[in-house]
């Protein structure tokens, strides 16, 4: 993989543009669909090799792109050594490296106990994955987000699917059997086991605990507020690390800045909005701190009525945009009342009711 990133980076400028393509879909054909490398490892990486050699950021982009959309139509992992799946360890016999071994699959409760300390965990050395309330979440860096049970049994897949067990022969005579080595060989009967254990009995967080709250302590938390750069005290505007030991299901998608700007345009446009009305701005400035202190004790909702091109949509989407677009939620009334209706507004800060007709007139 540096390999390939410092061809591309010393690249001279009539091959720059064919040695990226080359590289990148060498690296996007082998490595990403045998899970040693993810799309986001290569694209960022090549992105900044193909700038740094003089090509413009849009080319290195599209480039990059075409490398992966022609990746998709031909796997080359077979190309790939066997020792790449493999953990180093003490030398076998033969003198070659050693496999990773897992406890037997037979004792799933074993093995995944050893995932979660091992290729689940954390640089803080807590898991990356949890279960709660009947489903998978993953950290993200900033927040625990959703993850759907087939992302997780392919990575199981791939954990299991060159590990090594050790087991005993019976001895017919009642001595100890000799102890033989054999391959973990993943079905999907194993890893559908592996998969309920891992989440249940090992990940599993205290389904009364309302997000968020502190893993370890087991308390639930309220007043921080998650950025992109960390967790905001609202009350004392002190700025700490995120930590996976803190269970929350969304993030604002920008960084705390304790020297930005007052937003003049933004200013100036509720002032045409609302001419000498300051009441109505001030309730809208309270209307975003609610949104992004992520409480909902108040138990309200904020209607904005009004005549078409009014502004209403102008608001609505400087709400999105301040919320993230990933943590706001869509519906309708209709939907709301069908089936699984309330299940968009899982996990989601804000929901927005964008247009709707009551008495014979639209509000949106």
């Amino acid at each position: 993989f540096k390999n390939a990133v410092a061809k591309v980076a010393a690249a001279e400028e009539k091959t720059r543009n064919n040695t990226l393509n080359e590289e990148t879909f060498n690296l996007f054909s082998k490595f990403v669909p045998a899970g040693l490398l993810s799309f986001d490892d290569v694209a960022a990486a090549m992105q900044e090799a193909g700038e740094s050699c003089g090509l413009p950021g849009s080319a290195v982009y599209k480039t990059i792109n075409s490398a992966w959309d022609g990746s998709q139509r031909k796997d080359r992992t077979s190309e790939l050594p066997d020792f790449l799946f493999e953990v180093p360890g003490d030398e076998d016999e033969a003198g070659g490296r050693g496999d990773r071994f897992l406890p037997h699959p037979g004792t799933p409760i074993k093995v995944a106990r050893v995932l979660a300390a091992t290729d689940l965990a954390t640089e803080q050395d807590l898991p990356s994955l949890r279960w709660h309330r009947g489903g998978f979440t993953r950290w993200d860096g900033s927040a625990w987000l959703g993850e759907p049970d087939s992302a997780v049994e392919q990575q199981l897949f791939l954990i299991t699917e060159h590990a090594k067990f050790e087991e005993k022969d019976d001895d017919d005579d009642g001595g100890e059997g000799e102890v033989r080595v054999r391959s973990w060989n993943p079905s999907p009967g194993s890893i559908a086991t592996l998969l309920k254990t891992l989440g249940v009995a090992v990940l599993q967080l205290p389904h009364r605990l309302d997000p968020p709250f502190w893993i370890t302590a087991g308390t639930e938390e309220r007043g921080l507020i998650p950025l992109g750069n960390g967790l905001l005290d609202a009350v004392t505007r002190e700025l700490s690390p995120h930590t996976p030991d803190y269970y929350n299901s969304w993030s604002l998608p920008y960084d705390f800045d304790r020297d930005a700007p007052a937003p003049a345009d933004w200013l100036a446009f509720l002032g045409q909005l609302w001419p000498g009305e300051p009441e109505s701005i001030a309730f809208l400035q309270e209307l975003c701190g609610y949104l992004v202190s992520g409480e909902t004790d108040m138990e309200k909702i904020a209607l904005l009525y009004g005549a078409k091109r009014g502004g209403k949509g102008t608001v609505i989407r400087v709400l999105t945009a301040l919320m993230g677009a990933v943590n706001v939620a869509s519906p309708t009334f209709s939907s709301l009342t069908g089936t699984f209706g309330l299940e968009p507004l899982l996990g989601k800060p804000l929901a927005v009711i964008s247009d709707m007709r009551v008495g014979g007139r639209n509000i949106q």
